[in-house]
């Protein structure tokens, strides 16, 4: 208990330090833990990206689908606010090894729009953006009736068009392809439908342009409710 007052009084600290309007937020990479056809998982998380909802299917044996979304609107003062909305969807491959490990490898698309402003004396910066992303996501993990843990890779190429008026106010056009590395390491503890969920990753831009204003962390608490439908062989 004494872990997640941290973890929970640590958000809105990062949520603080969110400035400079980031022209990307990355969501919570997608953590489902799908074993069997027939697995339905539903989580819904609050962290530093704001509010995401995801939910993950397996419609076949070791073929899933994923649905992630991702909202927010902050405004910590009239100076630094940033709003948000994101939605994506992916397919992919799921397998459990022995009892106890399992891996997977997802694929999507998705896309939405970030508007972010932040003033004070020196600066004034203000984005509106437009992204496209397309993912590739392999993870591997451990898990039991009371734990779960896994540790993903998420590559993200991100497709931004919009508008930026930055420092100077000299208005142009936001326009680039950025490939994303987002690590990020998934723990979940509770019973074997219901979990308490944390995620803590990074968002590393590999072309390494200054130009690109984004947030590098991912952190994030929530819950996971997992069940199958159909009976067990």
């Amino acid at each position: 208990m004494k872990a997640i007052r941290i973890i929970t009084g640590f958000i809105p600290l990062l949520l603080l330090i969110q400035a400079c309007a980031p022209a990307y937020v990355p969501n919570v990479v997608s953590s489902p833990g799908l074993h069997n056809k027939g697995d339905l998982a539903l989580s819904a998380h609050y962290g530093n990206a704001g509010f995401d909802l995801q939910g993950a299917y397996g419609i076949f044996n070791h073929i899933g689908l994923m649905v992630n979304g991702s909202y927010n609107k902050r405004t910590l003062d009239t100076a630094d606010s940033h709003k948000h909305g994101f939605l994506e969807a992916g397919l992919g491959y799921f397998a459990i090894e022995g009892q106890h490990l399992n891996w997977s490898i997802f694929a999507g698309f998705g896309g939405g729009n970030y508007q972010s402003y932040f003033q004070n004396n020196m600066i004034t910066t203000y984005n509106f953006v437009n992204i496209n992303r397309f993912f590739i996501q392999p993870s591997a993990g451990f898990y039991s009736k009371y734990f779960e843990g896994d540790l993903a890779f998420r590559l993200a190429f991100l497709s931004i068009n919009g508008y930026r008026d930055n420092f100077d106010n000299n208005p142009e056009k936001y326009k680039g392809f950025y490939p994303m590395l987002e690590p990020a390491i998934t723990l979940k503890f509770g019973p074997e439908r219901f979990k308490f969920f944390f995620q803590g990753g990074l968002s590393i831009n590999l072309q390494n342009s200054e130009y690109f204003a984004h947030y590098p962390f991912i952190m994030s608490l929530g819950i996971q409710f997992k069940f199958n439908p159909y009976p067990k062989n």
